[in-house]
């Protein structure tokens, strides 16, 4: 019996909810993204302040507000804790793979629609990212819907001669979505491709340059009208200052390797290449439109979009000089949805299994099952790799009191398993269950990741840490960390308005941090330092609480009681 196609979208959501929603809440949040982003919707709450994005209860101009909205409503709902911070992007997640469903379903088939959701789902980082806390799911899921929508405009305008202007109005209302997730550069991933594509169309009198200028600027206008509604109102309640800062900063990420996060220009090409496992294995194939595959106007025209837009991602990030890996996901969804193609034509068998296909599937494959069995396995033998760890704060991190059951080993196994099952049913040419094998055993095994052995990691590399700080949450005291960047102090101890300042410190002409480590201090303070920064042992009245993987606890004691 055939499934309806609304059998489908509900099999669907229901799947997404199943991978993405359970074990939120089971680990810590990680320095830095997900904490800060966590800590400016917990600001947002505490102060009432929902307009101007606030960190350490000063203003924060790095990003918009528009996906923090979201964590502060769930916070609302569900209180301020891991799991409300991460909740936002699971729900991302199931409104994106329903979207990609859609998307495949209207502009091609039923199988491309299935094996684009599907392969999505399979793959390593797409899947990964719909559990965590960043702004990225929800801006990349913006940004493409852009493209859908400018798609089913072309669409429209084979059906109708009229020409649907409010779908280009609509495009760039939603490319403003993305600016208040983001940044400036939500416009310019839209306005390029945008341009490009246009260009190539110009060039083989599919459409003209007034079209191409009319849609152009109907677009921009919606865009700016969009954004306008928080840019406009913050310079509006609080002047042009705060966007002046926002400005300097983002030319600063575009032109400076920010915040340590540099690299080397092909970083993330290799950053797609493996964490888009399984997809980048057939993702090639179907990057060139083979004459005998007959696709429609409409189809050319989303596949040029998708091409477009996966070199502009890739070229415009390797450009960029901070590296940072989620920079580039928005790569993921060209490269599922080409990805999905070339499945369609091997089920289809309108191609067959290449030599590329089988190397990569056992390079990346056994890659990251060596990885996923080395975590463990360099867990379970953390004393005996100390002795070869140069870095003292790394090696300290292995001190951590982990627990490895060994049963972290099965998704190592999982993976292994898919792969040689996969190569199996490939080598008897029973293609579908080969890639169904694939799929579905990727899957389970990075779904297995998060509860099995996220945990762990964060408990090596800040646990210790963030015990600190929530042991000292309510307690009548500054907390700092001295030497090196976090937010976890400020999420995890809560951190009040009144624990950034006091009056004894305004009397001063020291900064905040040289009045805690030198003034008069009016309540006690904790420093967490990484053990490799000794500074804290020299400063006069600081006593060494304890020392604990790879961290220093300090304690300052005030001249005088506050009563």
């Amino acid at each position: 019996m055939r499934i309806t196609t609304p059998t489908i979208y509900i099999y669907f959501i229901i799947l997404s909810a199943v991978l993405f929603i359970p074990f939120l809440g089971n680990v810590h949040l990680f320095d830095w993204d997900e904490i800060n982003f966590a800590e400016a919707a917990r600001e947002m709450i505490v102060s009432g302040d929902y307009l101007r994005v606030q960190i350490d209860h000063a203003p924060f101009w790095e990003k918009p507000p528009l996906f923090i909205w979201f964590q502060a409503i769930s916070m609302n709902i569900f209180g301020i804790n891991e799991f409300a911070a991460r909740l936002p992007n699971a729900l991302i997640g199931i409104v994106t793979i329903t979207v990609l469903f859609w998307t495949g379903l209207t502009f091609f088939d039923r199988k491309v629609a299935i094996f684009w959701s599907s392969v999505y789902i399979a793959s390593l980082l797409p899947h990964f990212y719909f559990k965590s806390g960043i702004i990225d799911p929800l801006f990349n899921l913006c940004i493409f819907s852009t493209f859908v929508v400018y798609a089913f405009y072309h669409k429209k305008l084979t059906q109708n001669p009229k020409k649907p202007y409010h779908l280009v109005a609509l495009m760039g209302a939603i490319c403003g979505l993305a600016v208040l997730t983001k940044g400036p550069v939500g416009y310019l991933l839209f306005i390029l491709p945008f341009t490009i594509v246009s260009i190539w169309r110009i060039i083989k009198k599919e459409s003209s340059i007034l079209d191409f200028l009319i849609e152009a600027s109907i677009a921009t206008i919606a865009t700016i009208s969009m954004c306008s509604l928080w840019y406009g109102t913050e310079i509006l309640v609080n002047g042009p200052w705060f966007m002046e800062q926002f400005i300097q900063y983002q030319i600063r990420l575009l032109t400076t390797g920010d915040a340590g996060h540099s690299g080397p220009f092909f970083y993330h090409a290799v950053v797609l290449l493996i964490g888009c496992f399984p997809a980048s294995i057939f993702f090639f194939s179907s990057l060139r439109i083979r004459k005998d595959e007959n696709l429609t106007d409409n189809q050319i025209l989303f596949h040029r979009l998708m091409l477009v837009l996966f070199f502009v991602v890739l070229i415009l990030f390797s450009i960029v000089k901070t590296k940072i890996v989620h920079y580039s996901s928005m790569a993921y969804f060209p490269i599922t949805f080409f990805a999905a193609l070339t499945l369609t034509k091997l089920i289809d068998k309108k191609i067959d299994w290449k030599t590329h296909y089988t190397w990569l599937l056992f390079t990346l494959g056994l890659l990251l099952t060596t990885l996923f069995a080395l975590l463990p396995w360099i867990g379970m033998n953390a004393q005996w790799l100390q002795q070869y760890i140069r870095d003292r704060f790394a090696r300290e991190n292995l001190n951590a009191s982990v627990e490895w059951t060994g049963i972290e080993f099965s998704i190592a196994g999982i993976f292994l398993l898919t792969i040689i099952s996969t190569y199996v049913f490939i080598k008897k040419e029973k293609v579908f269950q080969a890639m169904s094998t694939l799929l579905v055993g990727s899957t389970i095994a990075i779904a297995m990741f998060l509860p099995m052995i996220a945990p762990n990691i964060e408990a090596y590399s800040q646990r210790a840490a963030i015990d600190f700080f929530q042991s000292v949450k309510d307690s009548n005291c500054y907390v700092e960390v001295y030497g090196y960047k976090s937010y976890a102090d400020l999420f995890y101890t809560q951190k009040k308005r009144w624990q950034t300042t006091s009056e004894s410190f305004k009397k001063t002409s020291l900064t905040f941090e040289q009045w805690l480590l030198y003034g008069e201090i009016d309540r006690p303070v904790y420093f967490v330092s990484k053990v490799t920064n000794t500074d804290l042992f020299s400063v006069p009245g600081m006593r060494l609480q304890y020392s604990k993987n790879g961290f220093l606890f300090f304690k300052r004691e005030p001249p005088f009681s506050i009563r």
